[in-house]
């Protein structure tokens, strides 16, 4: 199944990157439809010692504290990849992380930015624990909460603001249909 995306892409030959924040949909689109790619970043990002990360489901790598290190070839291991799929995809679904970011303004890949109103804060701790995640993440989610939405919102790139019971999908759709 497809979505049409054609009134987000500017460049035809290229998909769009969005960075979106946590639990707006991402995985979902891009189990759903084949002309989106969502793409974690942890088995880019880190480099697990003793232990077959890939095996392991990208919501639990999340909850892995120990034999973790970076990879010293983030993010531009990861920016590649993106890149990659850029060309087989219409959009390229990734998170919103300021060192990431910082990437693509480097290497000039436009992106926008899909976050949620700040008055959704609670629907979405619930909705983290609801997909498993550990109660660390859940604390630093609702403690960053309102300071990582401010600064992304004073960010130069496009929003795209995600109001009230919406998701990505539910956006991505409607401008499907104008």
């Amino acid at each position: 199944m497809k979505i049409d995306l054609s009134k987000l892409r500017k460049d035809s030959s290229l998909g769009v990157v969005i960075c979106g924040y946590s639990g707006i949909g991402k995985t979902t689109l891009g189990k759903k439809y084949t002309n989106i790619a969502e793409i974690g970043q942890s088995l880019y990002r880190n480099i697990y010692e003793g232990i077959d990360a890939a095996s392991i489901d990208r919501e639990a790598r999340k909850n892995i504290k120990t034999g973790v290190k970076r990879n010293p070839e983030w993010p531009g291991n990861y920016v590649r990849k993106i890149n990659e799929l850029r060309k087989s995809h219409d959009l390229v679904l990734v998170f919103t992380d300021f060192e990431l970011m910082d990437a693509f303004r480097r290497f000039k890949i436009p992106f926008l930015i899909a976050i949620p109103t700040k008055d959704r804060k609670y629907e979405f701790i619930d909705n983290f624990k609801k997909r498993g995640q550990n109660d660390d993440f859940c604390k630093k989610a609702s403690e960053n909460w309102d300071e990582k939405l401010d600064a992304l919102v004073k960010m130069n790139e496009p929003k795209i603001i995600l109001k009230k019971g919406e998701f990505l999908e539910d956006y991505l759709k409607k401008i499907s249909k104008e």
